[in-house]
Order: C-alpha cells, then structure tokens, then sequence
C-alpha cells in the first residue's frame, strides 16, 4: 500500500501517519446529525492513562453503515478507545442520489426510489447505533461513550471533517485474500492521503466481504 507516510503494523491493521501530519451504559449511544459537540469523556480511568491528560485525548473516529463488513473496525476502534480512555465517534453518510459502493462499504444512497432522506438517515443511524451497542456488550466493561454521526456527503469527505478534533481515524478496507488485504476501496485510500492525523485501516473478515 502506498501512501504520503509512514506506516506501521498495529496487529488488527496498518496505522498510518501522514505526512502532512466509572462507566456508562453500552445502550446509551447518542446521535446527532448536525453539529457534532465533542464526545464526553469517559469517567472509567485506565491505569495505564495519565488521569490529568485524559481531558486531552480526543475521540476515535470509525467510519461503518452498521453492516457485517463494519465490523472489524468498529471493534478495533473500540477497544483503541478503551485503551486510551475516551470516547468513540460511529460515523456514516449517505448520498442523494444511487452511487456504485465505493469498497468503503458504508456509503448509503438515497434518493427517489430509496424514499425520503430523513428516514433513510434515520435507518442508518439506528443500524449504526445497534451494531455499536451489540459490540460493546460482547467486549464487556468497560464500556465506552458513543456518538453516532450520520450526514449527507461523500464517505471520505463526510469522515475527514467528522475527525478534526480525533486522535485516531479508522477505516475498512475491502477484499479478501493476500492482495485484498493490500488494496483499499476509494474511500479508505483518500482519507488515508489527505487526513491529519493518525489513520488504522482494518480489514473485514473473508467471510463478510459482498459479492
């Protein structure tokens, strides 16, 4: 994989730096569509996080529409975000019009016959949110704040402004196989070239990948 940084392997996936470089309840996830305030910080202090710099430490972002291929990146992200104790930030977008899926695999399109925007919207987000709060539950505490993030945009876009205050941006990556695992969608390549700060991109699971 080529990219305008460095790189190194986190075990779950690739961090990659460019070069322009108490506990709360799991079902307690929050949505906004609009302005996105910050994630509140999470009271549950690890004994490997600084207390006074946890106030610092910004969210993890992770794009997914809530699907299987999502996943894998999801957990990743919340088990980063357990690590460093603070929140997660669950982003999708969706599109006016119908679109080719971009191997991100979280894009939603709308339009005429997918009906009315706000309740496509809503679809996802709630999707987003069980799949969030299904995942939390299987890892246990302690368990993270959520925030879920749904807005009209193309993915990389919608996932780069959603990720200015992040301290770490997580992707997917499509494919299976030796090559697939080496070649990423179109979405996870523009973030990982035009994001600044540090981006983990996690592969699905062979079995999840669409058709």
């Amino acid at each position: 994989m080529d990219c305008d940084g460095a790189r190194e392997r986190t075990g779950a996936g690739w961090e990659v730096h460019p070069a322009a470089a108490g506990r709360s309840d799991p079902a307690a996830v929050r949505a906004t569509t609009a302005a996105r305030n910050s994630v509140p910080p999470n009271p549950w202090r690890s004994p490997m996080t600084d207390p006074a710099a946890r106030h610092t430490v910004g969210p993890i972002v992770v794009g997914t529409d809530g699907s299987p291929q999502a996943r894998n990146a999801v957990t990743f992200a919340l088990r980063e975000a357990r690590l460093r104790a603070t929140g997660l930030r669950a982003v999708c977008a969706y599109e006016y019009a119908p679109t080719r899926r971009s191997g991100f695999e979280w894009t939603v399109s709308s339009g005429p016959d997918s009906g009315p925007v706000p309740q496509q919207r809503d679809l996802v987000t709630q999707a987003v949110a069980d799949s969030v709060r299904e995942l939390q539950e299987q890892l246990g505490a302690p368990f993270v704040d959520v925030e879920i993030v749904c807005e009209p945009g193309r993915p990389a876009q919608v996932l780069l402004e959603a990720s200015t205050d992040a301290g770490l941006l997580v992707v997917g990556s499509r494919g299976s196989g030796a090559w697939g695992r080496l070649a990423l969608g179109s979405t996870s390549t523009e973030v990982v070239h035009h994001a600044r700060l540090p981006v983990v991109v996690v592969p699905a699971e062979p079995d999840t990948e669409p058709s």
